[in-house]
């Protein structure tokens, strides 16, 4: 049966279940560093190696996020230099993969929602 795409719930629990796993070992596999290397680079439109405030709404925008980028941006520029780099990705991804604390600005990472 062909599938009609993943929805943002199915993406969703996927994350979830994924984090259970990943919490469990305490630590992100290296295969999510990968991963989120690859999103950094997604995310970065200009290809400056950073992500701006305009280039993670887009990211927003095209998932149907009702989100206010801002808002969000605002949580996820760890060093208020007005754009996230990698090391600050890096953070971001493994607070949103490990994080028990549901207000770590990584949980916002994904869906600009938690």
């Amino acid at each position: 049966e062909a599938s009609e795409g993943v929805s943002l719930e199915q993406f969703s629990s996927f994350c979830d279940q994924i984090g259970s796993e990943i919490r469990a070992g305490a630590v992100p596999p290296h295969w999510a560093f990968d991963f989120c290397a690859c999103m950094h680079q997604t995310l970065d439109v200009s290809g400056d190696g950073t992500v701006c405030a305009d280039e993670y709404a887009l990211w927003l925008r095209a998932i149907g996020s009702k989100a206010n980028a801002d808002d969000v941006f605002g949580k996820l520029d760890l060093n208020g230099d007005g754009s996230v780099d990698h090391d600050e990705m890096i953070l971001l991804f493994s607070q949103f993969m490990c994080s028990e604390e549901p207000k770590d600005p990584g949980n916002y990472l994904l869906t600009g929602e938690l």
